[in-house]
């Protein structure tokens, strides 16, 4: 009789909740990241367009800022599938670089399995 308790099959091997989270913190990292590089440069972008229309004006210096403030959370809507996409393709090329996917294979996970956590947290942020 053999004990097959020690080597589960891989149909009914689970991905350990400790990996789940190391590999949603990786993609976060590079997510959250982007979001913030993305509506820097957006609202980088909305200061040059109307900063032209404002210098005419005798408006508040804080009045100006605060316009500029609201105007970059516009395209957050836009950014979220950005950078979700680029956080998970940065965490994918990084773990395939230091060989990470190659040692998940090897302990017997599959990679769809792996990467469910991960593509979870982007529809997440794509709000679909």
């Amino acid at each position: 009789m053999t004990n097959n308790a020690a080597n589960p099959s891989p149909d009914r091997r689970r991905m350990p909740w400790r990996l789940g989270w190391h590999l949603l913190g990786e993609t976060a990292v590079p997510v959250f990241g982007a979001i913030a590089i993305l509506t820097a440069t957006c609202l980088l972008l909305a200061v040059f367009d109307d900063l032209p229309d404002f210098q005419g004006a005798e408006l508040p210096a804080a009045t100006e800022i605060l316009y500029f403030l609201a105007r970059a959370l516009d395209p957050l809507e836009t950014i979220f599938p950005f950078a979700a996409f680029l956080g998970v393709s940065f965490m994918t090329i990084v773990k395939g670089k230091n060989s990470e996917l190659t040692a998940i294979r090897a302990a017997g996970l599959s990679l769809a399995v792996t990467a469910l956590p991960v593509w979870l947290l982007c529809l997440a942020l794509c709000g679909t």
